[in-house]
């Protein structure tokens, strides 16, 4: 605290005076830290600050005042330094209410602050501040901080919160040197000329521009002729924002009314105007103008502003306030892919905000707007609700008609109306909505990540609370405050059961979400698996490359099914998508194996033994009738036709002690000795909760239990051509039992059983990488399987020594290094894009998608040319970064 201006205008600037002078104003140290939050992430330019307590200390450092900050949004955002070239250079102002705690208030031997408690209305101050030369950049020890210059005062009841309802200058060009500045003639025929945040900088943060120079304040005349000089400014130095907080204070020679009708104005000494009042000295503007509104909200019943008018610094009654129709040019509809191809939705549209009607103000000088809405109905696809910049202003008469005087914008987030579902689930309910909040937090992952439910449920309790705090509160949850009520009182709900359910499948969209997360499931194993498959050195380990190499093939197998299913069921399968790939490391997917971390490393044994074979290992699943798991479904045994469906199966038929060939064609024949088993398999096989073939397990049965009818994408185009020999069975998905078919050999094609690790003639996945754990082929030997066949050699020396978990985002900017760490990930999601074509109508260009593996592998070799770090004996690889 800086100084203080009394009733009477006297200015003192010493503690020993005044002891608030060289106190402090704080945060509230008992409580987790305010919060600066956007409305949304395509309008940043309305910030609020959430939860921030004030204390007010004096010079001895004992606590006078304390109090509550009410939200409120930033204005007057301006380039301030024109030397700098960051988010430094930008300034702007809060202006509020802090309402008092009585009982931790004492003003005691303070004569300034008691005469200013008692002189304020509703035990609340006006408080107003700038922020300036915030620090941006991540390397410097300034980071997060920069300057704040303000103000503290009393407030009068009827006057709005967060904006002075007086005379304003405004800047006769868009791009002045000045920002606009609120001003007024106070009872006492005082002038005070706000420049807090209107007064450009040398540097960021630093003291005004010494260019400014000396500045008169005028009377501008009604006619003709010379402005009367009222007062000289200056100079404008840096005590002049800190010791003042950029606040003019001037003592007019004429009494208020002289000035009733005389238009005020800034300016140089040779008479260049900087700032002032408009033609007719008329001022507008909302209190709050930032509103987050859940639907549906009818006329008359919602959130409410209101508008003051001003002329000549005093309230304007019959002044008619217009407001604009549209949304937000950046918050547009959103075609499939969520490309933001469409036009923004006017108001009133298809749901959301409802057109504003006009309003008239009082003998105050006042009119109260209020707002209506109903469903927008998810408009932009990829996040809730629909935004709304709402221009508003006087409207005048011109030659063609009426036109508005823009003052500000109206900012409005309407929600998305939310039916709870009945049953609600992690899957398909709370998963979205925390998802977006564990990608947007990615640092929090380390306490809590919010994608994952074993974690949401292990801090059920904690999250319930945050969830239920008051908006207000610092402390509430999301701290974005960008979760609808109706989304918020759902987890509440689900997270108040004693173990809230993981998996719930109603519908075939609920199936159509759960295939999806086995889309990112399947795909989640391939980039580990790549990665320690490119850091093997040429010649050196070429078995263990060939395990890999062919683990990785039937995972893009196990990809190519799971699309097939979910095209099958009429779904549009989304691969390259943002969030698609997961950050490493991590859990997988979909809640499963919740105790395996899957990271990026290099190969070596005990990344295949504890990883590779964790995410692989087998399951034999219990039966009621301890029937044993079906017969492969070998792909020679299978006959399609042009359409890729299944025709005949060959199957063994015991005869006479000896087992011969025999062939199904008939739709019964196959029902028997092909589907039959599998069905039968699916309804009685119980899997341990949250395994891989679990999750499995509960589609298929819920895809039984819906029957032929739900495949309504039956007919669309299906993955059937393998470039060269498939890795497994591949047909067209079109009915129960073709998906049946379809998600048995995902199952065992990786685990395999514990009694029989063949499936299809080779290993399954877990069997293979256990040979290298083992040094040796898996084999038979009478009647038994045992690690006795060929050796199977592993060379540390032939592993480049690749670093573990890279991120691209942390390599320095512009480093040959970052550039190609930028250049992989890029190819990668170029074949994550062209499988996306593959799935999604266009099989016919998977040749195209595999040949993209090649290059994906070029552009992660080249990496390893790079050091991770100055000095480091490791080396860049692959981030597989989207």
């Amino acid at each position: 605290m800086t100084s203080v201006v009394g009733a009477d205008g006297r200015l003192v600037t010493s503690g020993a005076i005044e002891p608030v002078v060289g106190g402090s104003l704080m945060d509230d140290g008992d409580r987790v830290s305010a919060k600066i939050q956007d409305l949304d992430p395509v309008q940043q330019g309305v910030s609020q600050i959430w939860g921030l307590g004030l204390r007010l200390f004096d010079s001895g450092q004992r606590q006078v005042l304390y109090g509550d900050f009410r939200h409120a949004s930033f204005v007057d955002l301006w380039a301030r330094c024109p030397q700098a070239t960051g988010l430094d250079r930008y300034s702007a102002a809060y202006q509020s209410v802090i309402r008092l705690s009585p009982d931790q208030t004492d003003t005691g031997s303070s004569p300034f602050l008691k005469e200013l408690v008692e002189s304020t209305a509703d035990d609340e101050l006006s408080i107003k501040f700038m922020l300036d030369g915030y620090e941006a950049d991540w390397d410097s020890p300034r980071f997060g901080t920069g300057r704040i210059v303000g103000s503290i005062g009393p407030t009068a009841s009827g006057e709005p919160r967060h904006f002075t309802a007086a005379r304003r200058l405004r800047s006769p060009a868009e791009g002045g040197p000045l920002m606009d500045a609120p001003c007024r003639i106070d009872g006492q025929d005082r002038l005070h000329i706000d420049l807090g945040n209107s007064v450009p900088t040398s540097t960021p943060g630093g003291p005004p521009l010494d260019s400014i120079g000396l500045l008169q304040v005028v009377a501008l005349p009604k006619g003709g002729g010379e402005p009367d000089v009222l007062a000289q400014l200056g100079p404008l130095d840096d005590r002049f924002l800190t010791e003042r907080g950029g606040i003019a204070t001037i003592q007019l020679g004429q009494g208020k009314a002289t000035f009733s009708d005389r238009r005020l104005a800034l300016r140089t000494l040779d008479g260049t105007v900087l700032l002032e009042e408009n033609s007719d000295a008329s001022f507008a503007r909302a209190d709050d103008v930032v509103f987050r509104v859940y639907p549906p909200v009818q006329a008359g019943e919602g959130p409410a502003t209101t508008v003051h008018a001003t002329r000549f610094g005093e309230p304007a009654a019959n002044v008619k306030i217009v407001f604009g129709n549209a949304a937000m040019e950046d918050a547009k509809r959103h075609s499939d892919d969520n490309s933001l191809v469409a036009p923004p939705i006017a108001m009133g549209e298809q749901g959301g905000l409802q057109p504003i009607q006009s309003v008239t103000t009082d003998q105050r000088g006042q009119a109260t707007v209020r707002l209506a809405a109903t469903d927008p109905g998810n408009p932009r696809g990829y996040i809730d609700g629909q935004v709304y910049n709402v221009d508003y202003g006087p409207e005048y008469s011109s030659g063609s008609g009426t036109v508005m005087l823009k003052e500000d914008q109206l900012n409005v987030l309407v929600w998305d109306e939310y039916k709870q579902p009945a049953d609600i689930a992690w899957i398909p309910d709370v998963k979205p909505i925390l998802q977006q909040y564990a990608n947007l937090y990615p640092v929090m992952r380390d306490v809590l990540d919010l994608a994952n439910y074993h974690d949401v449920v292990k801090y059920k309790h904690r999250l319930q609370h945050v969830l239920t705090e008051p908006m207000d509160s610092p402390s509430h949850m999301p701290v974005t405050r960008d979760l609808s009520p109706g989304k918020r009182d759902a987890i509440v709900r689900w997270l108040r059961q004693e173990r809230p359910p993981f998996l719930a499948l109603r519908n075939v969209d609920d199936l159509r979400h759960a295939l999806q997360l086995a889309l990112e499931l399947e795909h989640s194993t391939i980039p580990p698996y790549l990665y320690a498959l490119f850091s093997l050195k040429p010649g050196s380990n070429r078995e263990v490359a060939e395990i890999i190499r062919g683990v990785v093939m039937q995972e893009m197998l196990h990809m190519t099914l799971v699309a097939n299913l979910l095209t099958a069921l009429g779904g549009k399968p989304r691969i390259g998508r943002p969030g698609f790939v997961p950050t490493y490391p991590n859990h997988l997917p979909a809640g499963v194996l919740p105790d395996l971390v899957v990271s990026l490393r290099r190969c070596s044994i005990q990344q295949i033994r504890d990883v590779f074979m964790g995410i692989e290992k087998p399951e034999r699943p219990l039966t009621k009738a301890r029937t044993r798991y079906p017969e492969p479904v070998v792909p020679e045994r299978i006959e399609l036709n042009e359409l890729g469906e299944v025709t005949s199966y060959h199957y063994e038929s015991p005869q006479n002690n000896t087992v011969k060939m025999a062939q199904a064609i008939s739709a019964e024949d196959l029902d028997t000795h092909l589907f039959s088993p599998l069905r039968t398999f699916f309804q009685e096989a119980e899997f341990e909760e949250f395994t891989i073939g679990w999750l499995y397990t509960q589609v298929a049965r819920k895809i039984s239990e819906m029957g032929d009818g739900i495949f309504t994408g039956r007919d669309r185009p299906q993955v059937l051509n393998w470039p060269g020999e498939a890795p497994g069975n591949l047909h067209r998905v079109y009915d129960v039992a073709t998906a049946h078919s379809a998600i048995y050999e995902i199952i065992h094609q990786g685990e395999g059983t514990i009694g029989n690790p063949e499936y299809q003639g080779q290993p399954s996945h877990y069997y293979r990488f256990q040979q290298v754990v083992r040094g040796r082929r898996l084999i038979q030997k009478d009647g038994a399987w045992v690690f006795e066949g060929e050796e199977i050699p592993f060379d540390p020396d032939g592993v480049y020594p690749v670093m573990d978990d890279p991120d691209t985002s942390a390599i320095p900017q512009d480093s040959p290094g970052r550039l190609a760490s930028e250049l992989s990930d890029r190819t990668y999601g170029d074949l994550l894009g062209a499988l996306d074509r593959v799935f999604n109508g266009h099989p016919e260009h998977l040749q195209e998608a595999v040949s993209l593996m090649y290059s994906v592998e070029v552009r992660a070799k080249e990496l390893f040319q790079h050091p991770s770090a100055p000095g480091a004996d490791t080396v860049l690889g692959p981030s597989f970064q989207l």
